[in-house]
This record gives structure tokens, sequence and C-alpha cells, in this order.
């Protein structure tokens, strides 16, 4: 455990710069953040028995952190870049700030080593961040991200992702502060926190294609006919978007940990967060809920 603590700040100093006051170009890290769903959500979730067994009353819990567990390495030799919350399928994610929202899908196959497209029983092997939802939020003119939703929510504008070769890319995700604050935008609504945004799923993570062509909204998720290689869970990153090359820049642990989700706090788990979070925190440390 200390040493993964040792390798995740090693790793915060070789890739992760700047990022936070005092580090080099100064990046302010104003909290403005809730946690992405709602407690009094919380106290009503219950997981199926269909569902991975489990029929007891559950808080959230952090199944992943800014950089993948050993386990997930095998599988991805990725950095994480972003904060996974594990919770029951179907539940109601909120939205973690007011702003600017827009969805989508993206996915598209795994690759093994010979850059053979992975299959797991004759089935592709997925990966991606599914349906989505981005919110810009003026003012700290930064983006936040949650994924990997079963649905998503009425109000909320879906654009219709295109297919190129063995991927589903995204559209509408790369509009300028101007597109998306100003001008009748059909694609973009203003969202306030705590507002549902989208359903916790596994999209982008599947066996086989969870986007269907000829839908002009989400082709919702059942997870009796679409079966996932992970878990239930939604994905939250924050960023800044580059508009020369729509890349995301700039990304920021929201609790200011960056290590292994050993380190993460939950409302069980009593680890500290960092000194200069980007959510508001209530009298003992923890995040806020999107409801309080």
């Amino acid at each position: 455990m200390i040493c993964e603590k040792i390798v995740g700040n090693l790793s915060r100093c070789l890739y992760d710069q700047p990022r936070y006051p005092g580090e080099v170009d100064r990046l302010e890290a104003k909290p403005y953040l809730r946690l992405p769903f709602r407690n009094e959500d919380l106290s009503r979730a219950q997981i199926r028995s269909s569902q991975l067994g489990i029929t007891s009353k559950i808080n959230y819990s952090i199944s992943e952190g800014w950089y993948y567990s050993r386990d997930v390495t095998k599988i991805l030799p990725y950095r994480h870049l972003a904060v996974d919350f594990a919770l029951p399928y179907g539940f109601p994610v909120a939205a973690p700030c007011d702003g600017y929202a827009i969805s989508s899908y993206y996915s598209y196959p795994l690759f093994d080593s010979r850059e053979n497209i992975k299959k797991v029983d004759g089935k592709v092997f997925n990966f991606g961040i599914g349906y989505f939802v981005q919110i810009y939020n003026p003012k700290v003119n930064r983006f936040i991200q949650v994924g990997h939703l079963s649905d998503i929510y009425k109000s909320i504008p879906f654009s219709v992702p295109v297919r190129n070769r063995n991927r589903w890319e995204p559209t509408n995700n790369i509009l300028t502060t101007k597109e998306l604050m100003f001008g009748d935008n059909q694609n973009v609504v203003y969202v306030k926190t705590g507002d549902t945004v989208g359903y916790v799923g596994y999209s982008g993570l599947c066996y086989e294609d969870d986007y269907k062509y000829g839908y002009v909204r989400p082709y919702k998720i059942d997870p009796q006919k679409i079966r996932t290689w992970s878990i239930p869970h939604i994905h939250m990153d924050e960023f800044q978007r580059n508009y020369e090359t729509g890349k995301k820049d700039w990304r920021r642990d929201p609790y200011d940990t960056y290590s292994w989700r050993n380190f993460y706090p939950t409302h069980t788990n009593s680890v500290p967060i960092g000194n200069n979070p980007l959510f508001f925190t209530d009298s003992n440390n923890r995040p806020i809920f999107a409801d309080s």
C-alpha cells in the first residue's frame, strides 16, 4: 500500500503537471463540484438479486481512482485520468454543477498486442466512454463529464454518433464556449446542480455494440441482453477543451489525491482528500451530495 502511494505521487510529478496552485503554471483549483448523485436516491437504492447477486442496500463506492488498479492495467495499458463511482445499475446520475450540457456516444473495440480485435466467447471486447454527458461550467471555464450511462435523461439533447470503420464516434461534443452558451443550439441544454442527466450503466464496456443504427435517442441498455466485462458504474473526469485539436487538456483529479482506489475517500472510508479538491466538502472533509 505504501509503495502504491509512492508510485502514485511519482506519477503525479512525472505526468500530471501542472494541476493545482503552486505547481508549474498555476491552475486554480476552485471548488465547484458536488457528487454526481443525490443522497436521497442512495437511501432508496437497492441492487436487484439478478444483478451481481447482491440484494442489500448499499452506499456508493469508488472502484477506480486516477490510476487503474493492477488488475485492470493487465487489460488496459492506460492511465485512467478519472474517478469511477460504483452504484446500482439504473441509479440516477445528477449534474455535479450548473452548466451547459451535451451528450453523445463513443465506443471502439480493444486490440491485443498483435493489433487483432479482442474477442471473448466470439464476441467483440469493446471499450469507450459509451453514453456520456458533458457539462461546461462558465464560472470556472471547465468541463465535467459522466459516462458509461445506461440511458440519458429525456431532457438532455442526444447527438447521434457516427460509425467510422470499427468504432462509434460522438458528434457535437467539441463545441466552443460561444457555441455552448449563446444562440439557439438544439444540441445544448442548461442544467442545474442536482438535475438528473442519466442513469448508471456500463455502456462502452460490453461484449458487443450497445448503440444501434437508426436510433435518434440512446438505445437503452438492457442488462439481461447486453453483457459487460465490467461492473455498473459511472466514469467522471474534469478537464479543459483544446478547440484546435478537440483534445481534453489539463485534466484534474477532483479529489486531489492522484493515487489508486485504496486512497480515495467515500462516506464509509475516511481517507482524507487532498488540500485542493474541486469538490465542496462538509465538516468531515467529505464531498457533498448533489442535493445538499
